[in-house]
């Protein structure tokens, strides 16, 4: 267990620095880092001579640390309601049409949506010809499918 925690404090470190250094790398930073701290658990492992149970324990408790990070810096990063909630705060008092025009540092919602739309190209998960967008690579297959099956075992409603 303080294996794979240990991993998941490596993958969170290694994150935040390969960030910094990738600009924009917010996929690959997080694959490396992941990648990094499994190596780290299995190199641990062999180095510590754990048996199958606590190998299979750390690499769980690596994989619940990394989903649990994955969630918890989207949610800081990109969530809507913490970043609204940031420039009231900041701003205080402010009228919902300032805060339109701020959000998304001056882009506000339209700007913004079309940032990540600009994002999701770039990165392959969606393709826009002729202002009409498609979803029908392997990756964003993957990444519905994925949504879907973890909402539907949590017996969320939609959205996200």
């Amino acid at each position: 267990m303080i294996i794979g925690i240990t991993s998941g404090l490596i993958l969170m470190l290694t994150h935040v620095i390969l960030l910094r250094i990738l600009k924009n790398g917010f996929a690959k930073a997080m694959v490396f880092s992941w990648v990094g701290s499994l190596v780290f658990t299995i190199a641990c492992a062999v180095v510590f001579c754990l048996n199958s149970k606590e190998l299979l324990t750390a690499l769980v408790t690596n994989i619940a640390v990394f989903l649990f990070y994955l969630e918890f810096f989207s949610m800081i990063c990109r969530g809507f309601s913490f970043h609204i909630i940031k420039l009231v705060h900041e701003r205080q008092p402010i009228t919902v049409s300032e805060l339109m025009v701020q959000y998304g540092n001056g882009m506000g919602p339209t700007g913004l949506l079309k940032k990540r739309i600009e994002g999701m190209a770039a990165s392959g998960l969606l393709t826009m010809n002729q202002n009409r967008l498609r979803a029908d690579f392997t990756r964003s297959k993957a990444i519905v499918f994925l949504s879907r099956s973890y909402k539907t075992m949590l017996r969320m409603g939609a959205g996200g």
